[in-house]
């Protein structure tokens, strides 16, 4: 059909629906709807996840056992920080503190430091042993909590990530 307004009617048998008006829309492409351009990592990247600061993205590379930091103003990566083996998953504090990379084969969390004032900044300040073979996380939205799946053993592993708890960081 070409584009504009037209009337359908539908028969079934000798049943005929009344006329019911409907518009066809012509398709159109948008900027929206084009890559406008790519980033080169030198390794393979699974899962990616942008600081709250809208200023960097955060890019796991199984192969490299790293995790990649992209500028998005100049879209240039700018580090490269090693964690665990094979990463597989990042999530992002809703509070903008720190990332949290699932290791599957070394079956750890790696937190990385994502403040840019802070002097540890994009390093990993921690390890956490989780269950075997992490592969998803999720960070609750009050960020008082980190679930991790653990494809290995079939488990749930539940992280402390409230910054002032006794058991800050701890499963």
């Amino acid at each position: 059909l070409e584009p504009g307004f037209h009337n359908l009617q539908v028969q079934v048998g000798s049943q005929i629906s009344a006329p019911l008006a409907f518009n066809v829309l012509q398709p159109q492409v948008s900027p929206y709807d084009q890559v406008t351009g790519r980033v080169g990592t030198a390794s393979e990247t699974r899962a990616i996840a942008f600081a709250p600061n809208g200023r960097y993205v955060y890019a796991v590379a199984p192969f490299a056992n790293a995790v990649f930091v992209i500028d998005l103003k100049t879209e240039q990566p700018i580090a490269a920080i090693p964690v665990g083996d094979n990463p597989y998953a990042i999530a992002m504090h809703p509070k903008g503190t720190v990332a949290y990379v699932a290791n599957l084969l070394s079956s750890t969390v790696s937190v990385i430091d994502v403040k840019p004032d802070s002097p540890t900044f994009n390093q990993v300040i921690t390890t956490i042993r989780v269950g075997l073979n992490p592969t998803d996380m999720a960070v609750t939205a009050s960020g008082g909590r980190l679930y991790v799946a653990n494809f290995g053993s079939s488990d749930l592993s539940v992280i402390d990530s409230n910054t002032r708890s006794e058991s800050y960081h701890q499963v």
